[in-house]
């Protein structure tokens, strides 16, 4: 009987408890991402933390910066701004 002999053209699958060899482990995960720290945001939100009265320099220096973001075409940046002065508000509010 020639069928006897016969096996399948590909590996047997691996076994369902965990234990086996490693032809189906899976990778490593990779690493944890490690935030980057944005200098512009850091020294916006601390400025922009600093605004405690209605001081007209302080508003003039952040206002400054954001339209440097702006006319840079630095989006990133500008959306940082964004989400500082969102945050200052809720601060406030709270």
């Amino acid at each position: 009987m020639a069928y006897q002999n016969w096996r399948p053209p590909y590996p047997p699958a691996p076994p369902q408890n965990g234990a086996g060899g490693s032809y189906y482990q899976q990778p490593p995960p990779p690493p944890p991402a490690v935030a980057q720290v944005d200098p512009f945001r850091s020294y916006y939100a601390d400025r922009l933390r600093q605004l405690t009265f209605n001081s007209r320099p302080l508003i003039q220096e952040l206002s400054v910066m954001a339209m440097q973001q702006r006319d840079g075409n630095n989006w990133e940046s500008m959306k940082a701004v964004v989400e500082e002065i969102e945050t200052a508000v809720l601060r406030v509010r709270s």
